[in-house]
């Protein structure tokens, strides 16, 4: 090796300095060197696999599940594996009473077995409990290049989440659900009440052993009932039977507004749990190096989002009618316990002077429902109308009113009267009377009506004929007079009052201009929904010059990033985050979502067959690709607002 080493040197292959370069100089470029050549003959492989197709002897198919045993809560993915195919059809998973399937991905592997190259594409779907039991997944039946390969059955047992004797109890017949770890309960402090009458009402979302986020504010139906918003939730925990529950209650105040047997609810609320599922299972051959998710997923964890509704039981509430026994005359209309008080001041004033009323109400009843007492016009008083305001669970009126004369001596005594739904009864608070002092006027100060002076301008009034009826306004004009067009006006004229009117229409225009460029600047959502068809349009149009050039790579690259943007724009969602799940929820109440559906998953697995596995389409099936894309647009466009 040395003779070999002194050689090289002497042609000068690996020395640029002749004697100057030391040995360990020497040992470093053999290792450069031989780097660059494993790392060339890397390069050529690649480009020879990349050249020639690689193909297998014999196609597998096998169904597997990265765990047999699963926890309520939790989930676990099945993944069909095909080797050795180079088109991989479409499959869906037969539906199981208890399960909920969803295709998660496509992975497609290249790698060595023995002495062949074998291409392996793993279809991974993800299963989501929904109750504790035993399920079969049936064998599934894959037809590739005109043969049947079928996959074994697959056995499933769903357990309680740390129950450790969940599959003994569940042999006894006893068995729970999803819905036993996530409820809601719809329920008020009393089931008879009178019509007004205040009733507490408490939404209770149960949680035991799950992850959930998101969850929203109840709904429910309330006919015959007004409803307040909801109090900020409270937190907290009950335990039932057993079972210690997370408790999030929701709580409100109803008013019933009519009587008889009325029904509340039921109530609904939605929520996204967090599923999180079990140890992830490669396909053969894969290699989870450190960069790979799975190696991450295996530490932390991957997690599922299932978006649930759920919903309570109906409640039957009797309403009853107020009594009509002891009901007084001027009862205000309220129901429940109130406070009343009132307020005169000042006490002292001169005949004239205002004086301010204060009232205010407080209590548990409905203040929208309470009349206010108001003191009326009088011999003694002017009044003027009041100001009622409602602010910070009072109800406060101020009035003013002016004495009259100065033989006022009180203001009178004012009632309120409500309903004590507790006691029964009616209640009547009474308040004043309230002592006033008021003053007479000072001579000067008393009010005057100016007539003409006599002309030789004397101080005092002139007497006159009195008034007749009706004539106590005096018109400087009586008579009109002759009319006469005085000269030209500007805006008489026809062509001044049509520009007027064009300067207008114009203003409009330009104004609703604005306020429509405004609202589409700002409204994000909206312009992405609006621009979502053009572009659309413009996708399919490049997708269909890819395959007019038979460029199977670009075409369906093209496809996949079309309907990607596009369900992005009209879900307001990132690009990255459209799945064809995400695009089911988008289209949940439409009749036809299913087939819909079905046909974007197709062509979603299509895309990532052909984008990652370098597989062979014909011609004739990316004209039927791409037809149905545009069928699914043309759907999305026609069936969406």
């Amino acid at each position: 090796m040395r003779n070999f080493l002194i050689s090289l040197r002497t042609q000068g292959l690996l020395m640029g300095r002749g004697a100057q370069v030391s040995w360990v100089t020497r040992q470093s470029r053999i290792r450069l060197l031989r780097r660059s050549l494993c790392f060339f003959l890397i390069m050529i492989a690649v480009l020879i696999l990349g050249i020639f197709p690689l193909r297998a002897e014999d196609i597998s198919v096998e169904a597997t599940v990265n765990a047999t045993t699963v926890e309520l809560g939790e989930s676990i993915q099945l993944t069909l594996n095909i080797t050795g195919a180079d088109d991989v059809p479409a499959v869906q998973l037969p539906k199981v009473d208890g399960l909920e399937t969803r295709f998660a991905e496509t992975k497609t592997k290249i790698f060595l077995s023995g002495n062949k190259m074998l291409r392996s594409s793993g279809l991974v779907f993800t299963i989501i409990p929904l109750k504790t039991g035993q399920f079969e997944i049936s064998a599934l039946t894959i037809p590739i290049k005109g043969k049947d390969y079928t996959t074994k059955p697959i056995t499933i047992t769903v357990v309680n989440s740390g129950n450790t004797n969940s599959t003994q109890l569940e042999s006894r017949g006893t068995s729970s659900s999803l819905q036993d770890k996530i409820f809601i309960v719809l329920g008020t402090s009393k089931k008879e009440s009178y019509i007004g009458e205040p009733i507490p009402m408490v939404i209770k979302l149960f949680i035991n052993d799950l992850n959930v986020q998101s969850v929203q504010y109840p709904t429910f139906s309330h006919d015959g009932f007004t409803v307040e918003d909801f109090t900020e939730p409270r937190r907290g925990q009950q335990t039932l039977g057993d079972i210690t529950y997370q408790v999030m209650e929701f709580r409100t105040l109803l008013y019933p507004t009519r009587t008889g047997d009325l029904s509340l609810g039921p109530a609904k609320l939605g929520a996204n749990i967090l599923i999180k599922n079990s140890r992830r299972q490669g396909i053969p051959g894969e290699f989870n190096n450190i960069f790979s998710d799975d190696l991450f997923d295996n530490f932390i964890g991957r997690y599922e989002t299932k978006t649930i509704m759920l919903e309570s039981a109906n409640l039957g509430l009797k309403i009853l009618p107020l009594p009509q026994e002891g009901k007084p005359a001027d009862f205000s209309g309220g129901v429940g316990k109130y406070n009343f008080d009132m307020t005169v001041s000042p006490s002292e004033i001169k005949v004239g002077d205002p004086l301010t009323v204060r009232m205010r109400i407080a209590g548990d009843g409905n203040l929208k429902a309470v009349n206010m007492p108001i003191i009326k016009d009088s011999k003694d008083f002017k009044v003027y109308d009041p100001k009622i305001v409602e602010q910070n669970g009072e109800k406060v009126l101020e009035q003013v009113i002016i004495p009259n004369h100065d033989k006022i001596t009180q203001l009178p005594t004012t009632n309120f009267s409500f309903f004590d739904p507790v006691e029964k009864i009616y209640r009547t608070v009474t308040k004043g009377p309230f002592p006033l002092t008021v003053l007479p006027l000072a001579k000067g100060e008393e009010a005057k009506i100016v007539g003409m002076t006599s002309p030789s301008m004397s101080a005092e009034p002139v007497v006159t004929t009195p008034e007749e009826l009706g004539r106590d306004i005096h018109f400087i004009k009586e008579a009109m007079g002759r009319l006469q067009k005085r000269g030209f006006v500007i805006y008489q004229s026809g062509w001044f009052v049509g520009m007027s009117v064009l300067a207008f229409l114009v203003w409009i225009g330009l104004f609703l201009n604005y306020e429509f460029r405004k609202k589409f600047t700002a409204d994000t959502r909206l312009v992405r929904r609006w621009q979502a068809p053009r572009q659309a349009k413009n996708g399919l149009n490049q997708a269909a010059a890819f395959l007019a050039q038979n460029d199977v790579r670009n075409f369906y690259d093209t496809l996949y990033k079309t309907l990607q943007d596009y369900f992005a724009n009209k879900c307001h969602l990132p690009s990255a985050s459209i799945t064809a799940d995400i695009v089911a929820e988008h289209f949940k109440n439409h009749s036809r979502k299913e087939e819909f559906i079905d046909h974007l998953k197709v062509i979603f697995a299509e895309c990532e067959l052909v984008r990652f596995a370098s597989i062979d389409i014909s011609e004739e099936k990316m004209k039927t690709t791409l037809r149905l894309a545009e069928e699914i647009i043309d759907f999305s466009e026609r069936n969406t607002k």
